[in-house]
């Protein structure tokens, strides 16, 4: 039987203040693919990005890659970089009968949403997309899981 379930999918990524519009023009042309290339249903997406933090310790780890190829001035521009988020919620197809199917799309979804796409060795928006599923009361299962 098929069905849909409502998936939120976080993307995390690092970058400049200044840089944040670039980032949500990167953001729109990753969602527009995956509405060409699959489709669904796209309820949202972040007209803003929410920002976690400059200290995270993925971050830090990011940073200190970063220092070693000498990206940074000084200290005063390594401050500008912050981790941000992006949430995307789209109706993702179900079917009981091909459940691996599902968790295709999620990862095939998830790529797509990074938005660090484009040659060269060094990242210009490091990021990482995640999805988890959502339900309009947290009543769909009585299980919880963690991605």
């Amino acid at each position: 039987m098929k069905e849909f379930y409502t998936v939120c999918f976080f993307t995390k990524f690092m970058c400049s203040i200044d840089r944040l519009d670039e980032a949500k023009l990167r953001h729109y042309r990753c969602v527009n693919m995956v509405r060409e290339r699959f489709g669904f249903n796209i309820y949202y997406t972040s007209e803003q990005a929410y920002r976690i933090s400059n200290e995270e310790s993925a971050s830090e780890l990011i940073l200190s890659e970063m220092d070693k190829l000498n990206l940074f001035s000084s200290q005063e521009e390594k401050r500008k970089y912050s981790t941000f988020l992006f949430i995307t919620l789209i109706d993702v197809p179900y079917d009981s009968d091909f459940p691996e199917k599902f968790d295709e799309n999620m990862r095939s979804i998830s790529s797509l949403l990074d938005i660090d796409y484009g040659a060269g060795v060094v990242s210009k928006f490091p990021s990482k997309t995640r999805g988890a599923r959502v339900s309009e009361m947290g009543n769909e299962t009585d299980w919880c899981t963690y991605v």
